[in-house]
């Protein structure tokens, strides 16, 4: 790598790690005081030179993952390596508000997007007694403006990489077609009419600022939309009513991924489950008689939202 480029790349890292904007943006997304303080002591005190080289490659899912490799090497034996990883994206998160501008997009939808990182922050505490940030595979997705959260859902334009999905020989979604990926976050309240509403909103936003990303189906792979719950779950439960919306073609019975969500623990075993909601309670009880919670894989049609 010559050196002009090498500094290029340094620069735009260091351009935006600005103490007075991250925490602005630290307060509009509801950050705890006690992580923006450790990110502003990182900017006065952290050497971040050898992982500059590599911030450009946040801004795009094709080398997003390879970003998140080198600097975890680099990152090895950083006591505070998650709160780095935090301060380098919301340097990045300042950089990404430059793209939202020129795509001409409402700044609600760029801090609901951006809020994820508050969010995660505060799930850390949850599960584990102290802030601290350790989602960096995922976060590159936001910051190179591929997936929104619009209302009460998140949702990512992307090729569908597993094989075909195919419901009574209907191929709903070949392997590498586009689609749209739905993600729910742990806050999402997710009663009929918010679905309803955010569903059209996202096809509305899509239209609007990607209008060249055509689509047939949106997609989700959730414990959330695991049949299972029906065994679980009182019929007019929010979440029975949000699988509902979905055509599954998909279930494995065995993916323990409700752990993390409901339990905020993945480690943790039945004995030890927190009993504090009714869901944690009920999901208990079903496990503690034999039964399981699972994932499923489901579809939307486009054409079905439209008729919502």
């Amino acid at each position: 790598m010559c050196r002009r480029h090498m500094v290029r790349k340094m620069r735009d890292l260091y351009l935006y790690l600005k103490k007075d904007e991250i925490t602005k943006f630290c307060e509009r997304v509801d950050m705890p005081a006690e992580a923006t303080k450790i990110v502003c002591d990182l900017i006065d005190s952290f050497d971040f030179s050898a992982i500059a080289p590599y911030y450009h490659m946040l801004f795009s899912v094709k080398t997003g993952n390879d970003a998140v490799n080198e600097i975890n090497t680099i990152l090895e034996n950083e006591e505070k390596k998650g709160f780095v990883w935090l301060t380098v994206y919301l340097a990045a998160v300042l950089e990404a508000k430059t793209t939202y501008d020129a795509l001409g997009i409402d700044d609600k939808i760029f801090y609901d997007t951006m809020a994820i990182f508050s969010r995660f922050v505060n799930e850390h505490k949850e599960s584990f007694g102290v802030y601290g940030y350790d989602r960096q595979k995922w976060n590159f997705r936001q910051i190179s403006c591929t997936l929104f959260r619009i209302d009460e859902l998140e949702y990512e334009m992307c090729e569908f990489a597993n094989e075909d999905a195919v419901i009574n020989g209907e191929t709903v979604i070949a392997k590498g077609e586009n689609t749209i990926s739905i993600h729910i976050p742990s806050d999402a309240r997710l009663n009929p009419e918010n679905n309803k509403t955010s569903l059209k909103n996202a096809m509305k936003f899509l239209e609007k600022h990607f209008p060249s990303f055509e689509y047939r189906m949106m997609y989700c792979q959730s414990w959330i939309i695991s049949p299972n719950l029906r065994d679980v779950l009182n019929e007019n439960s929010n979440i029975i009513n949000f699988l509902e919306n979905f055509e599954i073609y998909k279930v494995d019975p065995d993916q323990e991924s409700y752990k993390i969500w409901v339990f905020k623990n993945e480690k943790l075993t039945i004995d030890q489950f927190p009993q504090n909601t009714s869901l944690q309670r009920n999901i208990t009880k079903h496990l503690r008689q034999g039964g399981k919670i699972g994932s499923a894989c489901g579809v939307i049609r486009k054409t079905s939202i439209q008729s919502l």
